[in-house]
């Protein structure tokens, strides 16, 4: 069995101490993509320096290593691979389904407890997020709704929001009922779309753009 010499031993202890950074890194930035995918490119090149065997070695190693600090999804993440079944990225909104009806909202039924703009908790996932549309009922395909959903859950108002990036490392949107979901104050939210939405935060929630605001007027 081939034995690592000097050189590949130090740059694999170097870059062994990485994976350990990265675990850190997404515990203490508001903002750990950037960081994250920098970290990685930095060990994708420093490959290049090593011989076949240690390139071998250090794959097992960065593989475990992955697994123990549960790091192990992230390039998947980084790469934009699809998110868990149950959370909705926005480029796959279609068929007005998900709150990306463009007929406007005209009427506010009581049972409709928030707002565009408002900034919102998931009361059983503790997720934040701010909401960029609503539906009257659930409106998604029959098979998501199967096996997502109780009945009275896809007959209640439900929310599309935009999840804050410190709860879900990959931007996110999600669509849930109005029973699982509590109001927050004075708390920002972290996304890279919201620009797109909303003109500013007034300390209490998020003032929609006109075209947002034109398809609920009454909000």
């Amino acid at each position: 069995m081939p034995r690592l010499n000097r050189r590949d031993t130090v740059q694999l202890l170097l870059l062994l101490l990485v994976v350990p950074f990265q675990f850190w890194l997404s515990h203490e930035f508001q903002h750990p993509r950037p960081v994250l995918k920098a970290v990685m490119e930095f060990m994708d090149g420093c490959q290049n320096f090593l011989t076949v065997h240690s390139q071998n070695c250090w794959e097992t190693i960065v593989t475990f290593a992955e697994y123990i600090t549960g790091l192990s999804g992230y390039r998947d993440k980084l790469a934009g691979e699809s998110p868990a079944k149950e959370v909705l990225e926005f480029r796959n909104l279609q068929n007005n389904m998900f709150a990306s009806s463009t007929v406007p909202r005209y009427v506010r039924s009581p049972n409709i407890h928030f707002r565009i703009g408002d900034v919102v908790v998931h009361k059983y996932k503790n997720l934040r997020g701010v909401i960029v549309g609503w539906d009257y009922k659930a409106q998604a395909p029959p098979e998501y709704l199967k096996e997502l959903y109780k009945a009275k859950e896809a007959d209640q108002p439900n929310y599309l929001i935009a999840i804050d990036t410190r709860d879900r490392l990959n931007p996110q949107f999600t669509y849930t009922p109005d029973e699982n979901l509590e109001l927050l104050t004075n708390v920002r939210i972290i996304h890279p779309n919201l620009d797109e939405y909303f003109e500013f935060y007034d300390g209490s929630r998020y003032i929609p753009r006109p075209w947002l605001q034109a398809m609920y007027p009454k909000d």
